[in-house]
């Protein structure tokens, strides 16, 4: 942490831990806009996981462009500043300008698809951007299966007017990593009274009772193959919709972490324009590398493995331009310390008590003794016989 940064606690931050127990407490950091910091533990019978580094970054809005000729009031809701920079828009009055910048551009219901739509929409596709598609009820779908086939998605069959009830979810997607505490069997589907069908297209996130996709997702497109308004499902009142769409957009740039681990393959996005012959460096006080990086139009994303292989505060440059604190921790797992079961092992006496180990070490050790005396008196012995053997003669 810089000399004029410093983290303060807004209230006493001590923590009282009772034995074989864990607690928590709370560190309120002011202007937390660019910081490197270490969390240190004083203990002089801990050498080693003592020390846990972590950076804080600006916060950089994820830019999300959502063109709909339906309503789009949830949307709104879902995608707030500071976190987001949602900029609505119909698809008469698109401003092609606007997606240029964009990080996911969410189609709400568009009735058809504008001219030149596509090869945008292909181009964020190809720089790791999101999309999602919603179809409308009444949409164009020759207009819509031609972008699907630009987009290598499967085409949408006519309108199916049939009430279908939303009844799976695919709990080990990305999407809901982390969402839910366990699997879920009793809750209140959302159902859709009319869907587009459409052979099987990448992988399905939420299905319908016969396991087709109601919400599939193929690379960096993700698809409804139903409308969400309100005359046609309930899903804009099930739970689900926000960490769907809040971890599509979310997902769409890889803003780093507190910190990451040494040793695995970690991968973030800076949010940059380069040059063509630019490259990007991470630095500490005692060296630079150059990691694997791939630049797209608005982003760098970069990925790393073996290399930094030691844990501190480093600081991704551009040239001579500090853009991005990042920090890296050696893996806490040997810190799990897991005994032998001595129960398993052949050959061992297991004492419950102290006392009960010193009396048996002990006996062990008066038995020990014994093997002494009998040296001795066998020697004995022998010398005798010497002496009667040679004074009898």
């Amino acid at each position: 942490m810089g000399p004029a940064q410093r983290m303060r606690a807004s209230s006493d931050p001590s923590v009282e831990i009772a034995e074989n127990a864990s607690a928590e407490t709370t560190f309120s950091i002011q202007n937390p806009e660019r910081i490197n910091g270490r969390i240190v533990v004083e203990d002089s019978g801990l050498q080693y996981d003592n020390v846990l580094f972590f950076s804080i970054n600006k916060p950089s809005a994820i830019k999300v462009v959502a063109i709909s000729d339906a309503d789009d009031s949830f949307l709104k809701r879902l995608y707030k500043s500071p976190e987001f920079e949602l900029t609505a828009t119909t698809s008469n009055q698109l401003d092609y300008n606007q997606l240029s910048d964009a990080n996911c551009i969410i189609l709400n219901e568009v009735k058809q698809i504008p001219n030149g739509l596509t090869t945008i929409l292909s181009e964020l596709a190809a720089s790791n951007g999101k999309i999602i598609i919603i179809p409308a009820r009444d949409a164009n779908l020759n207009s819509y299966n031609s972008m699907f086939a630009q987009l290598g998605l499967t085409p949408f069959s006519n309108l199916a007017e049939q009430e279908r009830q939303i009844t799976q979810i695919v709990f080990g997607h990305p999407l809901y990593d982390g969402v839910f505490d366990k699997r879920i069997d009793n809750f209140q589907y959302p159902k859709v009274q009319s869907f587009y069908p459409t052979q099987k297209s990448g992988n399905t996130v939420l299905a319908y009772a016969d396991n087709s996709a109601f919400l599939s997702e193929q690379g960096n497109v993700f698809r409804f193959t139903a409308s969400i308004q309100d005359d046609n499902s309930n899903f804009k009142s099930a739970p689900l919709i926000v960490p769907t769409f809040y971890n599509i957009a979310k997902q769409s740039l890889q803003i780093g972490t507190l910190y990451m681990t040494t040793g695995n393959t970690n991968r973030f996005d800076v949010n940059v324009s380069l040059n063509q012959d630019d490259i990007l460096t991470i630095e500490n006080e005692n060296g630079s590398l150059i990691p694997l990086q791939q630049n797209f139009n608005k982003k760098v994303e970069i990925t790393t493995t073996e290399l930094p292989a030691v844990a501190d505060n480093f600081v991704v440059k551009n040239k001579t331009a500090s853009l991005q604190n990042i920090s890296y921790n050696y893996n806490r797992s040997e810190s799990n310390l897991q005994y032998q079961n001595v129960s398993q092992l052949e050959n061992v006496t297991v004492n419950n008590k102290v006392s009960a180990f010193f009396e048996k070490m002990q006996q062990d050790n008066s038995i020990n003794d014994l093997w002494k005396w009998f040296v001795i008196f066998a020697v004995f012995f022998l010398i005798v016989e010497l002496l009667l053997l040679k004074f009898l003669r």
